[in-house]
């Protein structure tokens, strides 16, 4: 055998199945599951389909979790994916991270300083909403004190919503936020330590106004269960939309509230709610829920990270 005729061809071979790292996607939460070795299976999926969808086969590519860093998946791809591949798979990313850093959530609150005040300050305030999404309900007085005595189970309207909150540099210590009925929904009554203060929100971003002005979310209508004092940051809930109405039953509901955790219809209404967060797109998908839209950055292996 002429060993110097199978040479080429054995390296030919390796080549062909040889991936070199192609990029590096830096995402605002961990993609690694509970064990912090594999990709979340939500995460794979998204991150193959956006492969495909370049027309690069997945038998080309490989996606890998970074050793340290949660945060962090690594992209290669073999000699067979083409430059044009290759500009549709780094535009695709870099678009996303695009639109991520030019979306707001800033909201500038200008606070009634009174009649003797020649002019109100405005105050940008970041809005923050939570990973995760809460179920509660709307009920009648009457029918909760019922059911709390055990007499009856009731009929509660199960809401989907998101705990938040709007964080600056505030001039006073707010305890909650809450809309003026039958006004604009950017009129709103903030309580404090003392004198209530009244004051307009102006949402920045168009997006995020019009999720508020069609009524898909709301943003300050919800009460807090508690009421809390802070100097940096005023808390609130974001009302995601409703689930209808729904028998709960009495061992469900005492004096200190409603307990959904018990009820057999859970998870199912959970599932509906993250479905909701899902639903709403940017720029909430920057923030919350396992979509591609918590990627914040895409560098290469030529770049310095630092």
């Amino acid at each position: 055998m002429k060993w110097w005729k199978v040479l080429p061809v054995l390296a030919s071979v390796l080549l062909v199945g040889c991936k070199e790292d192609f990029m590096t996607l830096h995402f605002d939460e961990s993609l690694g599951e509970y064990t912090g070795r594999q990709i979340k299976g939500s995460y794979r999926q998204l991150l193959r389909e956006a492969i495909r969808a370049q027309g690069i086969d997945l038998e080309n590519a490989e996606i890998k979790l970074d050793r340290d860093d949660g945060k962090i998946i690594h992209i290669a791809v073999s000699n067979k994916v083409t430059s044009k591949q290759r500009d549709a798979l780094r535009t695709f990313f870099e678009d996303i991270a695009k639109a991520r850093e030019q979306s707001s959530m800033l909201v500038d609150m200008t606070v009634d300083a009174g009649p003797e005040a020649t002019a109100s300050a405005s105050i940008p305030l970041n809005l923050e909403a939570h990973n995760r999404v809460q179920l509660m309900v709307r009920y009648n007085t009457l029918d909760w004190g019922l059911a709390s005595a055990g007499q009856t189970g009731a009929t509660v309207e199960i809401m989907c919503a998101m705990g938040g909150k709007l964080k600056g540099n505030i001039p006073f210590k707010p305890m909650d936020i809450y809309r003026i009925p039958d006004r604009s929904f950017e009129d709103v009554i903030i309580r404090r330590l003392g004198p209530t203060k009244h004051a307009v929100m102006t949402i920045r971003d168009s997006q995020l106004r019009e999720l508020v002005v069609s009524g898909q979310i709301k943003l300050w209508d919800l009460p807090l269960p508690q009421l809390s004092f802070s100097s940096d940051h005023i808390p609130l809930f974001i009302e995601l939309g409703s689930l209808g109405s729904h028998t709960i039953a009495s061992d469900s509901m005492g004096f200190a509230g409603v307990t959904l955790e018990n009820d057999n219809r859970y998870d199912h209404w959970w599932r509906e709610c993250n479905d909701k967060v899902r639903q709403l797109g940017r720029p909430f998908s920057f923030h919350s829920g396992n979509t591609l839209d918590r990627l914040k950055a895409v560098t290469y292996p030529e770049q310095d990270v630092g």
